[in-house]
């Protein structure tokens, strides 16, 4: 059974989902969905992903005839050009991994609705172990005392955190503007593996998702 989180990027006229590659190698696209919790779900088959398995990254376009026919009139999503707006950080700020323990046959998204069970993690980047090479990846600390339920209280009880996987993580920081310092939220990547021996999340950072959306929506726009 597949289970995995995701979420929907906003490009303005193109909506392009994005989650981990090793959760679309598991799923069974005939039977799977997107799940947009309170805006119910759509399948998954039909849609055409574009995967970089080096970075176990993986992304589709959802074209607006694909949109029409899972009968979604919402979806969901993250308005591309806010959450990339660079910032210079004032401090390392924090890290918030969110997404969806023990979710079903399904890729769960992100944003929730009040009801999700969306768990969130709030860490900071830490050295990675000499038993764990990194590359490129960002490494954060993992402490289960630090996972938050979607309403803020404390979430006790998850011994792992399959089904997370695809999940946004967001870098918050605070920055100098010219109305004084403010806090700024930005796409730092996506979830892709846990080292639990270690207490580690790592953490694919957004510039090859960013290079693999551009590649996906060139080879989506060639006539077929």
């Amino acid at each position: 059974m597949g289970v995995g989180s995701g979420f929907v990027l906003d490009l303005g006229p193109i909506h392009v989902l994005v989650t981990a590659a090793h959760v679309v190698d598991t799923l069974h696209l005939t039977d799977c969905l997107i799940r947009f919790s309170r805006y119910g779900g759509a399948p998954l088959q039909n849609l055409a992903f574009h995967l970089n398995r080096s970075y176990d990254i993986a992304v589709s376009v959802l074209s607006d005839e694909w949109l029409a026919s899972s009968g979604m009139r919402v979806v969901p999503s993250m308005i591309y050009s806010r959450i990339t707006e660079p910032r210079v950080p004032l401090d390392d700020g924090v890290y918030i991994v969110s997404g969806y323990p023990g979710s079903g046959n399904s890729i769960e998204l992100w944003p929730p609705d009040a009801s999700a069970e969306l768990r969130n993690i709030v860490t900071s980047r830490v050295e990675s172990p000499k038993a764990i090479n990194a590359n490129r990846r960002l490494v954060l600390g993992f402490n289960k005392k630090w996972m938050l339920h979607s309403d803020g209280r404390p979430q006790s009880g998850i011994s792992d955190l399959n089904g997370m996987s695809g999940a946004p993580v967001f870098h918050v920081f605070p920055y100098q503007s010219n109305d004084g310092i403010l806090m700024h939220c930005q796409i730092a990547g996506i979830f892709v593996e846990w080292h639990r021996a270690h207490s580690i999340l790592m953490v694919e950072p957004f510039g090859g998702i960013r290079d693999l959306i551009h590649d996906a929506i060139v080879r989506s726009s060639r006539p077929s």
